[in-house]
């Protein structure tokens, strides 16, 4: 897997080209539906190189906890955290308080999911820390022009 944490430019005599950074993505969704119409979607973008679902909040956590993440700074560098809103076992603003908590989750770039289309639930998201929200339905280009500005 080709990783690069940040847009390069390079320039010859003829040529621009772009590399356009890519991330590992992180969604957390306890809905199957959701987050399989998430993965797919995702998958076509051109900033994704690797997407994990974890079901739950617990889950992503323990994930985190088992494969060493948390002993390692490389997880800030490659990766966005896509948390749903309305969990079962700990929604996604409770889940975000725990990441901004950790010195080596804080600077995780957050994109919190919510299908919910009341001002109150962005503000909330805005006030925990959380870099950008994404309404559901997804909807590509505004997944690519969030990515764009990570």
């Amino acid at each position: 897997m080709f990783e690069i944490t940040e847009k390069l430019e390079h320039r010859d005599s003829n040529h621009t080209i772009d590399i356009v950074a890519q991330y590992t993505i992180h969604i957390v969704d306890d809905c199957e539906e959701d987050s399989y119409i998430a993965r797919r979607l995702l998958s076509k973008s051109k900033h994704v190189s690797k997407i994990i679902h974890h079901s739950s909040a617990t889950q992503f956590f323990d994930y985190m906890e088992k494969t060493g993440r948390y002993n390692d700074d490389h997880i800030q560098h490659n990766s966005v955290l896509i948390l749903d809103m309305h969990m079962p076992d700990m929604n996604g603003l409770e889940a975000l308080k725990i990441v901004r908590s950790h010195p080596l989750t804080e600077d995780i770039p957050t994109v919190m999911l919510s299908g919910d289309s009341c001002g109150h639930t962005a503000l909330a998201a805005y006030n925990s820390k959380a870099d950008a929200i994404l309404q559901k339905p997804l909807d590509m280009r505004q997944f690519n022009t969030i990515m764009d500005n990570l």
